[in-house]
């Protein structure tokens, strides 16, 4: 029998022993580790569920695993089982998702110039765009939490310079320039008072994105 590999182009030979392996660790997952049942699955599959077929996707394999699990009674093992599938299937989703966006990127495809500074088709411009991406792939996924990036998804709320959230640094500054001038504010050294002057008050301007650029 030949596996027809996701990407619909490779094929291998079945091996049951990959699914003895993958209920095995499911079941370890639950405490339930049941060896005889997993080989007993592995060999229902290998002999009575694509007989004659000989060609049969890794998809239906894993549909067969998830059905002959509950058939056994195995439901907290199909459980795990699911769960770790749709995991993957997410994560080689998203991973397929920034392949392609990256490769528009290099071949300079869907030239959008967000960035008056940036011209997308030049090797810089490709180079930078296609790392941008990639950083905002990894912020979104893997570093910010899952509330924050839900939002951001989503359009609720809107993470400036999202491709810098991982190294925690900022090309642009938001300051509230009103509330400091207002109020005072303090630096590493001091507290600095309300300004009384409009000098006094462009000095401290200077002050502030100083410190700001410092954080």
């Amino acid at each position: 029998m030949i596996v027809l590999k996701r990407d619909g182009v490779r094929k291998v030979l079945f091996d049951k022993n990959k699914i003895i392996t993958a209920i095995s660790k499911a079941m370890i997952e639950v405490g339930d580790l049941n060896k005889p049942i997993a080989e007993k699955i592995a060999n229902k599959i290998e002999t009575e569920y694509f007989v004659n077929k000989g060609i049969v996707s890794v998809e239906e394999i894993q549909d067969a695993v998830e059905t002959e699990l509950m058939n056994e009674g195995c439901n907290s093992t199909a459980k795990a089982y699911i769960i770790y599938r749709e995991d993957h299937a997410r994560k080689r989703e998203t991973n397929n998702n920034i392949i392609h966006k990256v490769m528009e990127r290099i071949d300079a495809k869907n030239v959008e110039n967000a960035n008056a500074n940036v011209d997308e088709r030049s090797f810089s411009g490709r180079e930078k765009e296609a790392s941008s991406d990639l950083q905002k792939m990894i912020a979104l996924e893997y570093n910010m939490s899952y509330d924050v990036a839900k939002g951001h998804k989503d359009g609720w709320i809107y993470h400036h310079d999202l491709d810098k959230f991982n190294i925690g640094e900022h090309n642009c500054l938001f300051i509230d320039f009103e509330k400091q001038l207002r109020d005072g504010f303090c630096t590493r050294n001091g507290d600095v008072r309300p300004p009384s002057t409009l000098s006094t008050a462009c000095q401290q301007v200077a002050v502030i994105m100083q410190c700001q650029s410092q954080v």
